[in-house]
């Protein structure tokens, strides 16, 4: 077993990136067959795949020339981390990328992941977001306004319940009013 996997003491690389939990899928765009990858979410400024020019939404093919094809997506999840933790810091990663239907290569210098949080700008695109599944069948069935009036009425009814028992006040649980 790697000494990186094995001792949690050794210092893994950091590539800078959040990745999406679920295949990806692409057609080459050289010989139209499918390509597995990992996508990727969102890069942290000033990171490694930053400097390498890394974007959102690349979808990373082949790690050192070896694509992921004719592999599950969690064997292709295995692989890419366990050669990000083999590298560790100050180590190479190359990758290649597809992003708009063009295929490129990227090497990205690791780091030791940051001691503190990092914290992303908002996304830009977060405007332009759909709204939450749930806001918006309430809004195309016009029952959004209903849907409120009964929250704020279980509200309403729950408080006198809970209210006491918070104050550490006297609360009888099987009283109905």
């Amino acid at each position: 077993m790697d000494d990186a996997v094995s001792n949690p003491k050794i210092e893994k690389g950091w590539l800078g990136t959040s990745f999406n939990k679920s295949p990806a899928d692409a057609l080459d765009p050289d010989t139209g067959k499918n390509l597995k990858g990992i996508k990727v979410l969102r890069v942290f400024p000033e990171s490694p795949a930053d400097r390498a020019g890394m974007k959102t939404n690349d979808l990373i093919i082949a790690v050192y020339g070896e694509p992921f094809h004719a592999k599950s997506f969690e064997e292709v999840f295995s692989i890419f981390f366990k050669t990000v933790g083999e590298r560790g810091p100050g180590g190479s990663m190359k990758m290649e990328l597809l992003r708009d239907k063009h295929r490129f290569d990227v090497t990205a210098r690791l780091i030791s992941r940051p001691r503190a949080n990092v914290h992303l700008p908002i996304d830009p695109k977060r405007e332009q977001a759909k709204p939450a599944l749930v806001q918006d069948v309430l809004e195309r069935g016009g029952l959004k306004d209903p849907f409120v009036s009964t929250l704020q009425a279980m509200r309403d009814k729950a408080t006198p319940a809970f209210s006491p028992a918070v104050k550490k006040g006297k609360y009888n649980p099987f009283r109905l009013t």
